[in-house]
């Protein structure tokens, strides 16, 4: 599990570790608004870090079967 509010760590580090990691992406501070390049999507993302308090353990483990 990987949380930054910086895109650019969330992307890289995602190309290096794959899908052994989980990203997410904390839209706070001034990289808000910061687009990802590449097509890239962090697993999880949340408005504010106070907000991963409502995650499930199962988000963290499994991100892609939550978001359906």
């Amino acid at each position: 599990m990987v949380i930054d509010d910086k895109p650019q760590i969330l992307m890289d580090i995602k190309k290096i570790k794959g899908d052994t990691v989980t990203t997410l992406f904390v839209k706070q501070g001034k990289y808000a608004d910061a687009g990802f390049s590449d097509g890239f999507v962090p697993d999880l993302t949340v408005e504010q870090i106070g907000d991963t308090r409502f995650i499930t353990p199962e988000q963290f483990l499994h991100p892609q079967a939550s978001a359906r």
